[in-house]
């Protein structure tokens, strides 16, 4: 399983580095540091699942969303907000653009739920 984490933040960046290094080989994690680095790579492979921050430094997550969800090479890929921003309205606002929403500081049990539930559904597609 190929995932895509779009994350400006060094030690969050960090973190999940080492979340993914316990996952096993068969999962492999990409890292881009703003919105148009991860549509770059989004150019050259697609992933299976989308990690993305909402905050960053160039196109804001919700924006980078919206240009993955219009485009049909990409709109299948499930894309999970991973961000700070918890507040009821956020969560509102971005349930339309994100399949999932998890806050941080990241609750590592709940993102293997979700991984798993994202990567049964991307192996039944195959």
């Amino acid at each position: 399983m190929e995932v895509l984490y779009i994350e400006d933040n060094a030690a969050n960046i960090k973190l999940m580095q080492m979340f993914f290094a316990q996952q096993g080989q068969d999962i492999t994690l990409h890292i881009a540091q703003t919105a148009q680095a991860g549509l770059e790579k989004l150019s050259q492979q697609l992933p299976a699942l989308i990690l993305m921050d909402i905050e960053l430094p160039d196109l804001n997550g919700e924006q980078l969303a919206v240009k993955i969800k219009h485009d049909s090479n990409l709109q299948h890929i499930p894309i999970v907000a991973v961000t700070a921003m918890a507040m009821e309205s956020d969560i509102e606002r971005a349930e339309s653009l994100f399949d999932y929403y998890l806050s941080k500081p990241i609750d590592f049990i709940e993102l293997k739920r979700v991984m798993d539930y994202f990567y049964g559904e991307h192996k039944s597609g195959d």
